[in-house]
């Protein structure tokens, strides 16, 4: 099973995309994930109580400058990928960027 995902909310500079990451390979997903004009986009595939989990845990257990609202989630194609990767910001991509107070944008 394969579900795309969107998060916005305060999710770019705070080390949300390697907690992501670390999240999905910790619990057997497989897929991507990158930035996108002030949100983030998942490609996330695994068992559905995986999948479950996985986007529950991404609000719940978000790093402390983190602020992720409520995913959007929709079903999608299955590709068969093999691990869980950060792929480069979508160029061109527009929308609000929400970066926290007294905080230096991760590089």
């Amino acid at each position: 099973m394969a579900w795309d995902v969107r998060i916005g909310g305060r999710v770019q500079g705070v080390g949300y995309r390697p907690f992501v990451q670390r999240l999905a390979l910790s619990r057997g997903i497989r897929g991507w994930v990158r930035n996108a004009g002030g949100q983030v986009l998942i490609h996330a595939e695994g068992q559905r109580a995986l999948l479950d989990g996985f986007v529950n845990a991404m609000v719940a257990e978000a790093p402390p400058l983190a602020v992720p609202e409520p995913p959007v989630i929709r079903e999608a194609d299955f590709l068969d990928l093999l691990d869980f990767k950060i792929l480069d910001s979508l160029a061109g991509a527009k929308g609000p960027k929400v970066i926290p107070p007294d905080h230096f944008v991760c590089a």
